[in-house]
């Protein structure tokens, strides 16, 4: 959240609200944005703030002016969608010069590539050279973290991937 401290962010695909509530504790103003109304209705009942908006647009028709944020979040939305590359155009038009993107997604080499595409809301699940190849496309710098889930985590995907 250091990333956000004092900065103008759009958390897009944020779901419920919970992660854009959060960021809102040390920005300036968060906008959380998702395609699903039904998940924006609750956010907007379940998380309020002076400077917390939530509102539904698509990934790829990002509603607002060029160079309008700071920082921009995608949390584990990339591998949902048909066009990522039409996303992080979106992206890379609405920040601000020196702006930044924190980007998660599930990698796939973490587990040996055993639920790669099981979970059929996935079109596409990345290794890290492959996001970071992706990436260079549309931004300057780009740094690579991990994520690493453990045992709970493998068998979370595992039981999801199981439900399809």
């Amino acid at each position: 959240m250091d990333f956000c401290e004092g900065k103008e962010v759009l958390d897009v695909g944020c779901g419920d609200g919970y992660g854009s509530s959060l960021l809102a504790r040390k920005a300036v103003k968060v906008i959380g944005i998702d395609n699903c109304r039904a998940a924006i209705k609750h956010a907007c009942e379940r998380y309020q703030a002076p400077n917390l908006f939530f509102q539904s647009a698509d990934a790829y028709q990002l509603p607002f002016e060029s160079h309008s944020f700071d920082v921009v979040c995608s949390f584990q939305v990339i591998e949902h969608l048909k066009y990522p590359e039409k996303h992080l155009q979106e992206i890379e038009r609405v920040l601000n010069k020196g702006g930044v993107l924190l980007l998660s997604t599930p990698n796939r080499v973490q587990f040996g590539g055993e639920f790669h595409l099981k979970i059929p809301f996935h079109y596409r699940e990345f290794i890290p050279t492959e996001l970071e190849d992706l990436l260079k496309g549309y931004f300057a710098q780009v740094s690579l973290l991990g994520l690493w889930g453990g045992k709970g985590c493998k068998l979370y995907m595992r039981w999801t991937a199981s439900q399809f």
